[in-house]
């Protein structure tokens, strides 16, 4: 996988440009969207896997959407009780449907 084939989404304009230089630096030029990463990005998808690098209530069905049948999506969950753990999910057709078992996510 080279680096045309990977999207970024920050919210945050200074935040994406100082990841842009860091990126650059090492040698990565990857896709680089200022926006609201819960939606994703559709103009390039479907996407092969969709990693979230904060935590999260619950996998926005726009990840879903743009996660191609078969992919993967790793996200930290957090909730009130457990805190932040890490989950993963294959999705299959529109709806994730986890790689182990039908009642819980991969982790």
């Amino acid at each position: 996988m080279g680096a045309d084939q990977v999207t970024t989404v920050e919210i945050d304009p200074d935040l994406s440009a100082q990841a842009a230089r860091n990126l650059k630096a090492a040698g990565f030029s990857p896709r680089l969207v200022i926006g609201d990463g819960l939606a994703g990005y559709a103009e390039t998808a479907p996407y092969d896997r969709v990693h979230c690098t904060c935590a999260i209530a619950a996998v926005p069905y726009a990840w879903v959407e743009q996660t191609r049948p078969g992919g993967r999506i790793v996200a930290p969950i957090s909730s009130a009780s457990a805190g932040a753990t890490s989950s993963s999910w294959t999705c299959w057709a529109t709806a994730p449907q986890p790689a182990s078992s039908p009642a819980a996510p991969d982790t």
